[in-house]
């Protein structure tokens, strides 16, 4: 069954996959101090990471993936998010591609909300700030089109989202609320920059990488083979539901433990 794991060549069908694969980055990974407790990061290769958190008394407490692609997205930071699943476990508000200003507290093309899976290191970051952002979409649905009209004509209602669009999860809503507060989440649509299978150095499986623009910047989509409908194709157009992994790029950001 596809999932954010398997959709950077993770399989985890078997929770035993999932215990091996933490196992493994225990003991391959690098070890990073926070006020909160520990990551340990093992790059994989290929862009792929996963990030494993112990809380200060080292017990295991969580495990995420994430894709250094080379997307990039001008982020104006506003707040942050916690979530309750883990102290190590959070994310940030904000306005992509903000107006030229002092004041990224501004509004900008639209909000966004992303999971990160260093956030502790960000505990002492002054907010409002602007950022450079790897943004990762880790994709749940997606269809690929050939053409910007082949995905025009894959819409059976009369409104069409444009080829180059992005609708952040809070936008989502059933029975008018939202389904869950602060979602990692968007739906969006793109043109391909760039396509590649890429193989996990570690398990030899397949997943399928693609650099995107979409409307505010650029976005790394990631996604397991099963999931994807159509084929993607450079200058073709992607489309679907994501959840959203982001790192700053701003090294200057990184807070010292």
């Amino acid at each position: 069954m596809p999932s954010h794991m398997s959709s950077i060549g993770f399989p985890t069908r078997k929770i035993e996959a999932f215990n091996y694969y933490l196992a493994r980055t225990i003991e391959a990974g690098e070890t990073i101090s926070t006020q909160s407790g520990f990551y340990i990061k093992w790059e994989v290769g290929n862009g792929v990471e996963l990030w494993v958190q112990a809380n200060r008394d080292r017990q295991i407490i969580g495990l995420n993936p994430h894709f250094s692609g080379s997307a990039r997205m001008r982020v104006g930071l506003t707040a942050r998010i916690s979530r309750p699943e883990s102290i190590l476990d959070g994310a940030f508000r904000g306005w992509v591609d903000p107006p030229e200003t002092d004041n990224p507290e501004m509004v900008g093309r639209y909000p966004l909300v992303f999971d990160l899976p260093d956030y502790a290191l960000y505990s002492s970051l002054s907010l409002p700030t602007l950022v450079t952002l790897q943004l990762t979409a880790f994709a749940e649905e997606l269809k690929a089109f050939d053409t910007d009209q082949a995905y025009y004509d894959s819409w059976e209602r009369e409104r069409k989202f444009a080829a180059e669009c992005f609708i952040p999860g809070e936008a989502f809503s059933q029975d008018g609320e939202s389904t869950k507060q602060n979602p990692a989440h968007a739906f969006f649509s793109g043109h391909i920059l760039a396509a590649e299978r890429v193989t996990n150095q570690f398990t030899n499986y397949d997943f399928y990488w693609a650099k995107v623009r979409t409307y505010g910047g650029e976005v790394d989509v990631v996604a397991d083979p099963e999931l994807i409908e159509g084929s993607l194709i450079v200058g073709g157009v992607v489309s679907g539901t994501f959840w959203l992994s982001g790192r700053l790029q701003d090294t200057q950001c990184a807070i010292a433990p």
